[in-house]
């Protein structure tokens, strides 16, 4: 991981060089998937992101076995 803080408003840039999944419901209002490729894909190029049909923010909760199973997707590539 690499860090460059810059300018007086002390911006800050991350990139983060380790492989990252996202994985987000498709009605998520709360961090919408647009939203999620759009921050993360300014700090870790090549994010894999999935995007489970059905649930919102709280996936955990709302749809445990698919988001399990995402997880498993993602792992195994």
């Amino acid at each position: 991981m690499a860090a460059r803080v810059s300018g007086a408003g002390l911006r800050m840039r991350v990139l983060i060089a380790v492989p990252v999944w996202v994985i987000v419901g498709s009605a998520d209002k709360g961090e919408p998937e647009d939203s999620l490729r759009d921050a993360f894909g300014k700090v870790t190029p090549g994010t894999e992101f999935v995007v489970m049909p059905g649930p919102g923010h709280l996936s955990p909760l709302a749809a445990a076995d698919q988001l399990a199973d995402a997880i498993r997707s993602a792992q195994t590539g």
